[in-house]
């Protein structure tokens, strides 16, 4: 924590009260005496004299009048610029000075940087051209009147060890009214992420604070000017201490109660009412409704029409809820929250879990519960209170540079192994591994034995285009199991490449199994983990009993019935022949 421009004892003595102590101490011009307080080489009545005579003396000096200005210039550009007359006296920030010198020259000087588009503006300093060569004669009056553990602003950086700047004597705060303040050079030492309490009698300096110590740092002012309550606007200065971390002990600030108390003691609780002397805006976000919030509930149902495709995604007889489907779900979720429309926002999916498959049952509901962090963008998509998939989703600056650039992959011609497969010749396979794909989830047009690359359609379903992809990176593969996905590295959407393909025109896709990454328009899948699913036994139907009777022909109109001599089992099979 680090403390600016001390110039109010009181505000010390709140601060060191609730517990609040500095780590490095900084002060602008006369901030200085502020500092020798915080940092105890100061008392409180020290510093108030500090502050005395140091007024006083400049009054008995009868100096000549001066003025200064502030510039938007660097400390550098303004040294080159200035006239003999003029003095650079405050060194702010990187593109902020402050200039001292005669009122004519000063407001001539102004002008000019006016004129040239440069920001110049003149600021009350009383009358009086502080740190610079025209209030030398104060010197004197001033040590005769009557640095430590704080980062100097008076003395440069590699004077610091000198004996001028070692004591907070009378020489060192004579000093810092006659000389530069080096203010920009001394906050580069505040280290980042670090809590900055600007102690003064308004906030002068917070825009400059911002500006040179970056957004890691929480800059805050206890006191501003024209406030009409600076005590309400202190307390709110301390809820802010205590947002950015430290620990405030507030209840110093109150007189402490001795208990037990005496018999007769008020009760607190009447005394403690609502306020409605005010009225405060109240968002309602009715217009907006649940699309607000983080978590988003789908029902799902076979029975609808607009649900029925998912019939089509059968492995071993049972119907799947697609693993691509729960990446679709999170990505419509995620646009809902944002506002837009899932066709326009290219999202990046990372570190994707699938914990366990959905079955859907041929009558009644699904439900699905997504919930997205905001902030991390980690996500978890439940079905009956248990977590089906997890992983991380957000919305990359550029989607292009998020897809890796590789190039087309082809399997020489001259390979005597190659075979061209149709759809059907990749389904029968497939199907005598147990998934038995129908409807729009046959999407995988043509493709090599090999499975490195081919054609998919796309009918303008995101769920069923991707878990082509899947299924594309089972071919090629000598095994004849079932497997099922467990794991997903990373997960590329680019909608607006897909809406340059057309609908129900083959879209290449290419599989390049040394990384594994798989591609296909707007879609790249990476590091694809499956897992070895037990099939299930084959249920064989009920025997039936069966009798058989032999009637043969009698020509004579007569017949007679033979019965088989015995009765049988007999098992019947359905078999389905290409």
């Amino acid at each position: 924590m680090f403390v600016s421009r001390g110039s109010k004892v009181g505000l010390v003595d709140v601060l060191s009260s609730i517990g609040i102590h500095p780590d490095g101490i900084v002060g602008h011009s006369v901030g200085e005496l502020g500092c020798a307080y915080a940092d105890g080489t100061f008392s409180a009545e020290q510093a108030v004299l500090a502050g005395y005579w140091r007024g006083r003396c400049i009054l008995e000096s009868k100096l000549p009048p001066g003025a200064m200005a502030a510039i938007g210039l660097t400390w550098e550009e303004l040294k080159e610029r200035c006239p003999p007359e003029i003095i650079p006296a405050c060194h702010n920030s990187a593109d902020s000075v402050t200039v001292s010198g005669p009122p004519e020259h000063l407001s001539k000087f102004v002008k000019l940087l006016q004129t040239e588009g440069i920001f110049a503006k003149e600021v009350n300093s009383s009358g009086v051209a502080f740190h610079s060569r025209y209030i030398a004669e104060v010197g004197p009056k001033l040590r005769n009147s009557a640095p430590p553990s704080w980062i100097s602003s008076s003395i440069p950086e590699s004077a610091w060890n000198t004996a001028l700047a070692q004591s907070s004597s009378a020489a060192y705060h004579v000093n810092n009214l006659l000389s530069p303040v080096l203010f920009k050079e001394a906050l580069t030492r505040v280290p980042e992420n670090a809590v900055v309490i600007e102690i003064a009698p308004h906030c002068l300096l917070q825009a400059i604070l911002k500006r040179s110590l970056g957004p890691s740092c929480t800059n805050v002012g206890l006191v501003k000017r024209l406030h009409p309550n600076n005590l309400e606007f202190l307390f709110s200065a301390l809820g802010r201490l205590y947002n950015a971390g430290l620990q405030p002990k507030l209840n110093r600030l109150h007189q402490k109660v001795n208990y037990p108390v005496a018999r007769g003691t008020p009760m607190i609780a009447p005394l403690v009412e609502w306020d409605h002397s005010t009225e405060w805006s109240v968002a309602t976000f009715a217009d907006i409704g649940s699309q607000r919030s983080g978590e988003c509930i789908v029902e799902l149902d076979l029975g609808k029409e607009e649900d029925q495709y998912l019939t089509g995604h059968t492995i071993d007889g049972r119907v799947l809820f697609p693993a691509t489907g729960y990446l679709t779900l999170v990505w419509k979720t995620l646009a809902k929250l944002k506002g837009k429309s899932h066709e326009d926002l290219p999202v990046v999916l990372e570190n994707i879990q699938f914990h366990r498959a959905t079955i859907m049952p041929k009558e009644g509901t699904v439900k699905f519960a997504i919930n997205i962090l905001d902030g991390s963008g980690d996500f978890e998509l439940c079905e009956s209170g248990s977590v089906t998939v997890s992983g991380r989703i957000y919305v990359p600056e550029d989607v292009e540079k998020e897809i890796l650039e590789l190039p087309t992959t082809a399997v020489p011609s001259s390979d005597s192994k190659l075979l061209k497969l149709s759809t059907a010749d990749i389904y029968k396979d497939l199907r005598l591994r147990g998934y038995d794909y129908t409807g729009v989830f046959r999407g995988i047009l043509q493709s090599d034995n090999k499975g490195v690359c081919g054609e998919l359609a796309w009918e303008n379903n995101w769920i069923s285009f991707m878990d082509t992809m899947l299924q594309f990176s089972i071919l090629g593969q000598s095994t004849r199991e079932l497997y099922l996905p467990t794991r997903l590295q990373r997960v590329v959407i680019n909608p607006s490449r897909q809406k340059q393909l057309g609908e129900n025109e083959g879209v290449p896709v290419h599989m390049y199994r040394d990384i594994g990454i798989i591609k296909a328009g707007g879609v790249e899948l990476r590091g694809m983990k499956a897992s070895l699913a037990p099939r299930r036994q084959q249920v064989q139907a009920a025997p039936k009993l069966e009798k058989y009777a032999f009637v043969p022909y009698d020509r004579a109109g007569k017949t007679q019935v033979r019965t088989f001599p015995h009765s049988y089992y007999v098992q019947i099979y359905n078999l389905e022949i290409e």
